[in-house]
């Protein structure tokens, strides 16, 4: 016979303290500013998720010469400022302000806006290779400031139709598109991809792109998140470490407060993607059974397929301000007349 025997090896793991994390800015762009605020659990069959929003919170957002925006909650977690405020100013500085329900203080350190300078140049390549990335290639130029140090962020907002009169609608804040002029101080900034465009359709895609110049500590800190985000295993990777934000914890400074809050000065320009242009047919795309697919006046082809030939005869601004990630308000850039649904 051949016995064995299993020696018992006990183990614990350290359960860390939540924290609060916070995400949101100002910058020069029109208002409203938001601010989302939640905290981070220990992973737990007891908990729905990794994060949990927080409520009740006081929030106000303020500059170097005293004045204060409030913010008001929105829905849990996720407070907005009024859309008629002052935008932010360049030159000034800001910081928000933080007061949770169970009486933590929290408050950024303030950052000066900073001006970004203008996007010279947008423009579209079709890329019918990169298996991951196949479709239109989105790049802008810009044009750096001489004798500065400068540090800059893209973000996009994307529209394209949905159905009808109604178009999707997706801000995008890819943390890994980031630079800073270095090597290239009072230069051109040239071929920044800010957006891949999918080959699904040939109906029009907008990209409005916003360059946001950055501080040299927001800089610092996308850019950590960037490198631990990439990590292949190497020995070449960068060892983690915490990231470390511009907020701190008034009522308990030991207490880390995870998150960033942007303050930043904002260029746009918006780009047309023409779908139709590489003379091939788009790959196909699947839609899901439950999507809420919104009829428009008139029925098009895609809402008669979804509804078994009929079209729905729900009235339109309504019904598509009231999906999550639509719109009916088309945007600046559009080429084609739009109108509401009669």
């Amino acid at each position: 016979m051949v016995c064995g025997c299993v020696d018992t090896f006990n183990t614990s793991t350290e359960k860390l303290a939540d924290r609060i994390v916070v995400e949101g800015g100002i910058t020069t762009q029109p208002p409203p500013y938001l601010v989302t605020l939640s905290s981070t659990s220990n992973f737990s069959q007891n908990i729905d998720g990794i994060s949990r929003f927080i409520s009740g919170a006081q929030i106000t957002i303020c500059a170097d010469d005293g004045v204060c925006i409030p913010l008001f909650e929105v829905s849990k977690g996720k407070y907005s400022t009024a859309i008629d405020v002052a935008r932010g100013e360049i030159g000034k500085s800001y910081h928000v302000k933080i007061s949770t329900a169970e009486g933590k203080s929290i408050q950024s350190i303030p950052e000066k806006i900073n001006a970004s300078p203008p996007i010279t140049r947008g423009y579209v390549e079709y890329d019918p290779v990169t298996l991951r990335d196949v479709g239109f290639q989105v790049y802008i130029d810009s044009e750096d400031t001489d004798q500065e140090k400068n540090f800059y962020k893209w973000e996009t907002e994307n529209f394209y139709p949905y159905s009808g009169f109604c178009f999707n609608r997706i801000y995008e804040k890819e943390i890994g598109r980031i630079s800073s002029d270095k090597f290239i101080d009072g230069n051109t900034l040239s071929r920044v991809k800010v957006k891949s465009v999918p080959f699904e359709s040939t109906s029009t895609w907008v990209v409005q792109v916003y360059q946001l110049a950055i501080s040299e500590t927001a800089f610092e800190y996308f850019d950590l998140i960037k490198k631990q985000t990439t990590t292949t295993g190497s020995i070449f990777d960068p060892p983690p470490s915490f990231l470390r934000g511009n907020l701190v914890n008034n009522s308990n400074p030991d207490e880390e407060v995870l998150g960033y809050f942007v303050v930043a000065g904002v260029s746009r320009l918006d780009v047309v993607i023409d779908r139709t242009v590489s003379g091939l047919s788009p790959r196909p795309f699947v839609g899901t059974v439950n999507d809420p697919i919104y009829c428009g006046v008139p029925c098009n082809t895609l809402c008669v397929a979804f509804n078994g030939g009929k079209c729905g005869n729900r009235p339109c601004p309504p019904d598509c301000a009231l999906l999550s990630g639509k719109t009916n308000v088309a945007p600046d850039a559009w080429p084609y007349p739009h109108r509401e649904c009669e």
